[in-house]
């Protein structure tokens, strides 16, 4: 109850600009069709089961950076590493510092990494971070996301987002923002966690949510 499971990139309390794969082409938690795809592509496991990449030969052993401070990230660990395992993956969790996974991330020197993003009520910042522009720089400095994705299609409707004065019809850019990049798949939605506050409320009263009503 702390959470929803994951599906597009605004998340679905800012109903406006939420979007959700529809059904059609929505992902399925299916372990056996993973393995049968690995399989057609040419991934064969080795003696002990580890796939092998059939270009390097090297297993398929991925490290994933975790949050260190990061209860999310303890508790889903596990659960990605045992997915990944029945699928002939070995995955080595490395739980970090904040400043040691953003300059992981940024530098691109890792495998698989969390990250996560507060949401405002208008999604712009948000969208910004998965153009091209935002990308880190040769030297691993200068931006924030770590997908390091650069699509001329998410690009050209972030542009056309940034100019439309009429809501709806901007609304439904951000809605096709959010389908190319779960097409393109430069990160995975794992759920949008609840931000739980306590307040006195002999001390606040009439705090103004956003967005109203369900803020």
């Amino acid at each position: 109850g702390y959470g929803v499971e994951g599906g597009g990139y605004i998340p679905p309390v800012f109903t406006e600009f939420h979007w959700d794969p529809p059904a059609t082409t929505a992902r399925r938690f299916d372990i056996a069709a993973a393995n049968a795809a690995l399989d057609a592509a040419g991934y064969a496991r080795g003696g002990d089961g580890i796939r092998v990449d059939p270009a390097s030969r090297r297993p398929l052993a991925l490290r994933l950076i975790s949050h260190a401070n990061q209860t999310w990230d303890a508790q889903s660990a596990p659960y990605i590493k045992g997915w990944l395992g029945e699928l002939g993956i070995t995955v080595d969790v490395q739980a970090v510092s904040d400043d040691l996974i953003n300059q992981a991330t940024t530098a691109g020197n890792f495998d698989l990494a969390y990250s996560g993003w507060n949401t405002n009520p208008d999604p712009d910042y948000v969208l910004s971070l998965q153009t091209c522009a935002s990308r880190p720089n040769a030297q691993g400095t200068g931006a924030t996301p770590d997908s390091f994705f650069c699509d001329a299609d998410y690009d050209a409707l972030y542009a056309q987002q940034l100019t439309e004065m009429d809501r709806a019809k901007r609304a439904d850019l951000v809605r096709k923002m959010q389908e190319r990049l779960y097409d393109q798949v430069p990160v995975v939605i794992l759920g949008y966690d609840n931000a739980l506050e306590a307040y006195r409320k002999d001390r606040f009263a009439s705090f103004q949510v956003s967005p109203d009503p369900g803020g």
